[in-house]
């Protein structure tokens, strides 16, 4: 798929992942209004403009997520429900591991909403249908060879094992300077917002058995957010994007509900206003024949019930309208300054002009037989101009991937030019900011190390614009290092 195909396919995930949550919404008994404001809240939040129209893997196993939820919640048998739902749970998470931390959140929807005699069946049920879908990837890894740990290949336990163990600590959100701590700041930047609401209405979810299962899946991503020295991804927060508007509108139906509990009163109140012309049967029997001359309209207990509930219900929109009017009179002048930045041309254009101004100079100044580092995106650009896949090594490829590291034993000989933009140049922040960059044998744990040393090597000789979406071509000469010190502080600046 190339990035231009790519870019047309997320929209439609994005929005099959809107109609999920409505569905879900719906399905627990959520109001129309209420969906609609969680809804907006979703597909306008700075959050969900900035990162959801990004290719990502991330982004295309969340659509199976919510997808996962919605078959639970349907109207079809228990076994049925989970049979169907353990599927897209387990494309979502063969797509992206980390979606796995959905896993307990959707056993506890099972267990709450099944009786005790299919309880155990429905959620060996889900389990089953989702481990044979992930089982698929292991059995790939098999069928390529690829499944033990090898020294010139890549290895799915491999993989594992370097995704528990080996990477490197994001450091902690509440230490500054810290990796997590620089992501968090940057979703804080972008809607501190849709945060503050997400955290308080996954706290409040938490007060009803129905709708616990939503605060356990946000309250668990938070506290794997906040653990100390743990890995935090830049995209962490685009998981927590869909659930956090599902937990928006569950938390706005409980406090809504618990507003307007009490109007129920005002039925009585109105009933002895009016007790002249209603006689109130609590019997349920057949209404009397008055003898007056104005005839005395019968009320039975089922009709009183009937007015408390449209009673409810009317005040419920309009506490739900105020709500909406409240927050888009506080909320909507930052999501729109935000958004306009985020959609407007000028900053996407510069960007991207700089990219494709390098790819041009690459085009005609790089052999096809050099050796590239590129990020993840110039990767596909490249490639598609006709540069071999072989070639053109992402950085987050050379370190963890042996057969990269076998195929190129020496940074320094073996690789060409890197083409050094805001993406890669944040990498080479990694694992800290307090080694000494002068000296690469003291840092330690670093997982792109040979890119480093290759860095150190290497000489700026075409550079595309300025500022942070700067493209610099670097070509990696073979000899003594050239100022080490000087190009990593420009790489990092």
């Amino acid at each position: 798929m190339t990035t231009l195909a790519a870019q047309k396919f997320i929209p439609i995930c994005s929005t099959v992942y809107a109609f999920a949550l409505h569905y879900i919404l719906r399905r627990l008994k959520v109001r129309v209004l209420i969906c609609l404001g969680a809804l907006a809240i979703f597909c306008l939040s700075p959050l969900s403009i900035h990162y959801l129209r990004q290719v990502l893997l991330v982004n295309i196993g969340l659509t199976w997520m919510p997808l996962s939820i919605a078959a639970l919640a349907s109207s079809r048998s228990w076994p049925w429900r989970a049979a169907i739902g353990g599927m897209p749970l387990g494309i979502a998470v063969v797509f992206k591991e980390t979606l796995a931390l959905f896993l307990p959140s959707a056993i506890l929807y099972i267990a709450i909403n099944t009786k005790a005699a299919l309880r155990k069946f429905s959620i060996a049920v889900f389990l089953g249908t989702s481990g044979i879908v992930v089982a698929f990837y292991p059995f790939f890894a098999i069928l390529r060879g690829e499944f033990p740990a090898g020294p010139h290949h890549t290895s799915l336990i491999g993989a594992i094992e370097w995704q528990l163990f080996q990477r490197y600590s994001g450091g902690s959100i509440f230490t500054s300077g810290t990796m997590a701590s620089k992501f968090f700041s940057t979703w804080w930047g972008l809607d501190p917002y849709f945060l503050i609401a997400t955290l308080a209405s996954s706290v409040i979810c938490l007060g009803r058995r129905s709708t616990s299962f939503i605060g356990v899946m946000n309250l668990l991503g938070a506290a794997m957010l906040v653990r100390p020295g743990g890995y935090v991804p830049a995209m962490f927060v685009i998981a927590y994007l869909g659930t956090g508007a599902l937990a928006i509108g569950l938390g706005a139906r409980i406090v809504i509900d618990a507003l307007t509990a009490p109007l129920t009163s005002l039925v009585s109140l109105m009933r002895r206003w009016n007790q002249r012309n209603l006689v109130i049967d609590l019997t349920g029997a057949e209404p009397e024949i008055s003898t007056s001359k104005r005839p005395k309209r019968v009320l039975s207990m089922d009709d009183i019930a009937k007015r408390s509930q449209r009673t409810r219900q009317v005040a419920g929109a309009l506490l739900a309208t105020a709500d909406l009017v409240a927050g888009s009179y506080l909320v909507y002048p930052s999501y729109a300054l935000a958004d306009a930045h985020l959609m407007s041309t000028a900053p996407a254009s510069n960007n991207w002009r700089f990219v494709l101004q390098a790819e041009r100079w690459i085009n005609a100044h790089v052999p096809r037989r050099s050796v590239l580092i590129t990020d993840d995106y110039l990767w596909l650009d490249l490639v598609d101009e006709g540069f071999a896949p072989t070639h053109v090594v992402w950085v987050w490829k050379y370190g963890p991937d042996p057969e990269v590291n076998h195929r190129y034993p020496n940074p320094v000989k073996d690789i060409g030019y890197i083409v050094s933009t805001a993406d890669l140049r944040s990498t080479l922040q990694l694992p800290s900011q307090t080694y000494n960059r002068a000296d690469i044998k003291s840092i330690k744990d670093s997982t792109v190390k040979p890119v480093f040393i290759a860095f150190e090597h290497s000489k700026p000789i075409a550079r595309f614009g300025s500022g942070y979406f700067r493209v610099t071509i670097r070509k990696v000469v073979p000899g003594p290092a050239i100022c080490a010190a000087q190009c990593l502080s420009y790489a990092v600046r």
